[in-house]
């Protein structure tokens, strides 16, 4: 090679190196890309005496199956009311008598039906499986029961330690998105497009499809919709079913699913907001255990739909 076609060479590779370091990280940015997700939540209250039992063992079955994280632990709390004074047991009534229990400022009880009453509300200790296996009091995630839920179903798996008559308020939060060839996994809540508020409210109600169904007794959230000018698909339980007949055959819907809005937020919370129109309702729908700032609050929900 002539000295001439030497220096070309090196010119023309500084060339293309210079210039492959302007250029963007182009996985880095695909990552940084908001995507879109589906949100849900379960809520179960129940009174102790109503919960199934096995041997010595309380638990509730749970309608979707849940992804523990690194650590081992699912998205989920647990609360329990206690009475106000020891039950028939003689177990103490407060939750500083139990290890496994820290006194909640949240009531869920009260966030359900506006009554307080007396007796603590307490934030049960969630722990791994290995660790109650260990003797750790707490409640713990078990993927499959099949001697005690449907269907191979996972279970919240409750401790034995308590007094008598309380009440159990239980609640998960599910964030997805799918990947790939259509691989449904786990997403980071702040990682998925966020609501917004469309230019023309009238597209609230329009009809469209979310991605996937995680819960079919409580909502899903749609975010990221393009179907939807505020990105926002939610589909939601009737109160009742809405039945029609054609040609002989009777078909019965018992789900509501439209383009929505979030219309409220917490306390505090600037928005922006949306206004909801006839025959919808801002409705408090995504918690403050679930999504993020900017998706939590009240959304535009049908008056017929059936908000646990």
């Amino acid at each position: 090679m002539s000295v001439a076609s030497l220096s070309i060479s090196i010119i023309l590779t500084l060339q293309v190196l210079a210039a492959a370091a302007t250029l963007p990280d182009v996985a880095h940015a695909q990552e940084a890309e908001p995507r879109a997700c589906t949100m849900s939540e379960s809520a179960k209250r129940i009174r102790w005496n109503d919960l199934p039992f096995e041997r010595t063992d309380a638990y509730l079955c749970s309608e979707t199956p849940l992804t523990p994280d690194d650590s081992g632990l699912v998205n989920c709390r647990v609360f329990w009311k206690l009475p106000s004074s020891p039950g028939t047991n003689g177990r103490p009534s407060a939750c500083s008598d139990y290890s496994f229990l820290t006194p909640s400022t949240f009531d869920p009880f009260a966030a359900l039906d506006g009554r307080t009453g007396p007796g603590e509300v307490c934030l049960v200790r969630q722990v791994t499986r290995s660790a109650a296996d260990e003797g750790k009091a707490g409640w713990y995630y078990l993927a499959s029961a099949p001697t005690r839920c449907p269907n191979l179903a996972p279970a919240l798996m409750l401790p034995s330690d308590r007094p008598d008559n309380i009440d159990i308020y239980a609640q998960c939060a599910m964030t997805k998105t799918i990947v790939g060839r259509g691989q449904v996994v786990e997403a980071n809540p702040a990682s998925c497009v966020q609501p917004r508020v469309a230019a023309d409210p009238t597209h609230v109600g329009s009809v469209c499809e979310v991605a996937m169904t995680l819960s079919k007794r409580h909502y899903n959230l749609d975010l990221g919709n393009d179907g939807c000018l505020s990105a926002v698909c939610l589909q939601t339980p009737l109160r009742e079913q809405v039945c029609s007949e054609t040609d002989g055959i009777r078909r019965c819907s018992g789900s509501t699913t439209s383009c929505s809005c979030r219309c409220a937020g917490a306390e505090g919370d600037p928005g922006p907001f949306c206004v909801c129109p006839d025959d919808y309702e801002c409705k408090p729908l995504v918690s403050d255990f679930a999504g993020t700032k900017d998706s939590r609050g009240s959304y535009c929900v049908s008056t017929g739909a059936l908000i646990r």
